[in-house]
């Protein structure tokens, strides 16, 4: 079975899609659970699925949480911004 980011997604918030998720459902995952890295992770697609000023903050923040910071950069750059 993989484990996929909508996955991750649908098991945290009951929703599988980054984009209709609203903001405040992840940023309270993140302060409720401020070790968990899928939150974190799921923090800063959605800063980055939106253009946010913080999404390299937060990215930089969510590294601290993975072994590997390049792979974490790899999965961001692959989110599309909105256009």
């Amino acid at each position: 079975m993989k484990f996929t980011q909508e996955k991750a997604l649908m098991h945290l918030t009951g929703n599988s899609d980054l984009s209709s998720t609203k903001m405040e459902v992840i940023e309270k995952l993140v302060h409720e659970y401020p070790f968990f890295s899928p939150g974190q992770y799921l923090f800063a697609a959605k800063l980055k699925k939106e253009d946010h000023p913080l999404v390299g903050s937060q990215a930089m923040r969510t590294a601290l949480y993975f072994t590997n910071p390049h792979w974490l950069q790899f999965q961001l750059e692959a989110l599309r911004i909105p256009e």
